[in-house]
């Protein structure tokens, strides 16, 4: 039944694209049409045929390519070669999208030195996408420096172009490949980066993909239940969006998940449903993923004909595509099939070629070449800002020229007055300069002495920064292991009470966690970003109770930092209000049930207000005299803040807590 339901929403939206397609095509071949409208119509057609029919897409781009050099459009030619090289990287042929993009980078550069603002903006957009394309091709190759230099080159020109939607594009990539670094909190913040932006331009074809990567993350941390919810969320969007390559990842991510899990048998359905898409897409690389995946799980259930052939079809696709990745793995499973079939000898050299391989994706060399492009990245981010003002400097050289001219003939006449004054003054030097002498002899013992009790400080104080970053990160750690551990007894009780208290518990822990890994992650080590810290705790209550889409969410705050022990409080008091409000504030006939939070300075002291549409509670008399565990812990954590809760004599409708406390911040 489900693959039937697959197979007619795939054959609806083929249907649509053909149709569309050909409204495209008959522009294209109108030649009474103007001359852009008809490259446009052939450009959407290319771009829509790249991930369905990749052959039609570059033999018409390369029409189009003809076309458009008569046009003498650059913009359009080099989106049309991305078009050949992004099909040409979904087949597996890497060379020629190398080639590919190595022409659409001749073609954008020779554009930048355009005397037109306009013309030098377009040829930065397209380098920027070039960039941006190139660098997914050599990740898929398995060369992560060159991946991450091209992914910090686009993400440099779309900074000075200001384009945030593209920025979150090259944020998800780079955080990609800090992923196969195995650098896990360095792909996580650039992940955040891009989701951040993505939610604030409300991309949900670009959400799928970040939440997907984010998933791979908590996987790769060790977090499954986290990855699950997060590759869940993915595929949703996936399907709302018919984006046939996010469904292939989800469902292969989502079988990845269930086989650590121990569901083999649902592995094996999700990563079925994810192949036969695939198939359908031609693209070589998922193909050749998902038959590593099939191989592995028949493997885990003894089928040992079945994981071979899966396996060898793995391999033999990746070798033709040249995609290390997916040879390393497969060779790493075919070693163990045969060492559980007894043909060891095919075991040892399968193993040989696994090692191989590995080692060539993560070595020394790859790590020092990853720093190299970090540091040429920011030298050239800074040179490429500049060359943007090149004509303004040109002309501002010209005039200084001019003047050093004039400063220069100045400069001969007084040549010999000077020098009489030169003459003179040397002697007085000569005279002074005994005397400093002797000053800096003593001075340079004096700063001998100065320094090395100077090191002693940096080096003392860099040990102590060090030090508190790994307490916060282990303390941050060992709370997920106790959040973890009481989530693996949550799914065990088979008590709704026991359910519950386990769940408040959680909930609790990861307030605290949350406050210690924003200090490990963030330069100061002592004050907490609240608005940040706060949204992110609510986001995450949110998504537990699969709420984050019935409930808006506000948090506004113009305290910025607060020390560490109150934002724990905080975000404590803040988790318990949430908590409370999902379970008894949401009215059943509500469409838009609202949460917000609001933290604002009055003189000393710093107001936190708490508010929902839903219920209600007499004006807030609930906290003062209920008699639940959670009121009584609101009201220890106000009062051991020091706090003042506020009457609320207005006529609420829903649910408003206000309380004072006195500032305390770490400056």
């Amino acid at each position: 039944m489900k693959y039937c339901l697959l197979f007619i929403l795939f054959m609806f939206t083929f249907c649509s694209i053909g149709q569309n397609v050909n409204s495209l095509m008959n522009v294209w071949q109108n030649k009474t049409a103007s001359d852009s409208d008809r490259i446009t119509a052939l450009y959407d057609v290319c771009w829509k045929l790249v991930f369905s029919d990749a052959d039609s897409a570059i033999r018409l781009s390369n029409e189009g390519i003809e076309f458009a050099q008569k046009m003498n459009s650059t913009p359009d030619i080099v989106n049309l070669y991305n078009a050949m090289g992004v099909a040409s990287t979904l087949k597996g042929e890497y060379f020629q999208a190398i080639d590919y993009y190595e022409k659409a980078i001749i073609r954008a550069s020779n554009d930048l030195d355009s005397k037109k603002n306009s013309v030098r903006e377009a040829a930065r957009a397209c380098l920027a996408q070039t960039y941006i394309n190139r660098g997914i091709l050599y990740k898929n190759q398995g060369n992560y420096p060159k991946a991450l230099e091209n992914q910090l080159q686009s993400l440099r020109m779309w900074e000075v172009l200001d384009r945030r939607d593209k920025m979150a594009v090259s944020y998800g990539n780079i955080g990609v490949i800090y992923k196969h670094l195995g650098q896990f909190d360095k792909a996580l913040s650039f992940q955040r980066k891009c989701l951040k932006i993505d939610l604030a331009l409300k991309n949900i074809d670009r959400q799928a993909t970040t939440y997907s990567n984010i998933g791979n993350l908590y996987k790769a941390k060790g977090d499954v239940d986290s990855a699950m919810i997060y590759q869940k969320i993915s595929l949703q969007f996936s399907i709302e969006t018919q984006n046939k390559i996010g469904q292939i990842n989800a469902y292969g991510n989502i079988g990845n998940l269930y086989y650590i899990l121990g569901e083999t048998r649902k592995a094996i359905e999700n990563q079925e449903i994810g192949l036969e898409i695939a198939l359908e897409t031609g693209s070589k690389k998922r193909i050749s993923s998902a038959y590593v995946d099939l191989g592995q799980y028949y493997l885990k259930l003894r089928k040992y004909s079945q994981s071979k052939l899966y396996l060898s079809k793995s391999l033999l696709l990746a070798e033709e595509i040249g995609s290390v990745k997916e040879q390393k793995f497969a060779h790493e499973w075919l070693s163990k099939l045969f060492s559980e079939t007894g043909e060891f000898q095919l075991s040892l050299d399968h193993y040989k070629d696994f090692i191989t391989l590995r080692d060539s994706l993560i070595s020394e060399n790859t790590h020092r070449d990853v720093d190299r492009a970090e540091l040429n990245s920011e030298f050239e981010k800074r040179n490429y800002a500049d060359s943007i003002n090149r004509d303004v400097k040109a002309r501002i050289i010209k005039v200084e020229r001019d003047r050093e001219a004039e400063a220069k003939e100045a400069e001969l006449a007084n040549e010999k007055r000077f020098a009489f004054i030169a003459t003179i003054g040397s002697i007085l030097l000569l005279a002074l300069l005994i005397v400093v002498i002797a000053q800096v002899v003593k001075q340079k013992k004096n700063n001998v002495l100065l320094n090395l009790q100077k090191a002693k400080i940096e080096k003392s104080d860099k040990e102590k920064e060090v030090l508190i970053r790994e307490i916060h990160h282990r303390v941050k750690n060992n709370l997920q292991i106790i959040s973890s551990l009481l989530k693996s007894e949550q799914r065990k009780s088979t008590s709704d009470e026991v359910k519950g208290a386990l769940a408040y518990s959680r909930q609790r822990i990861e307030a605290i966690s949350f406050v210690h890994e924003k200090l490990y992650l963030q330069t100061d080590l002592t004050n907490v970003d609240l608005e940040d810290y706060l949204l992110d705790l609510a986001e995450n209550l949110l998504f537990s109770y699969d709420k984050h889409k019935e409930i808006k969410l506000a948090v506004n705050s113009r305290v910025r930092n607060l020390h560490a022990d109150v934002a724990v409080n905080l975000g404590l008091l803040t988790a318990e209000l949430i908590t409370n409000s999902i379970k008894h504030g949401q009215k059943s006939d509500s469409e838009d049930f609202i949460i917000s939070v609001d933290l604002t300075t009055k003189e000393n002291d710093i107001e936190f207000a708490y508010r929902d549409n839903g219920v209600g509670d007499n004006g807030g008399s609930g906290i003062k005299i209920g008699t639940s565990f959670g009121m009584k812990l609101v009201r220890s954590i106000i009062k051991k803040m020091n706090g003042e809760i506020v009457e609320n004599s207005e006529n609420s409708k829903g649910f408003l807590l206000t309380f004072y406390f006195t500032n305390r911040t770490n400056e």
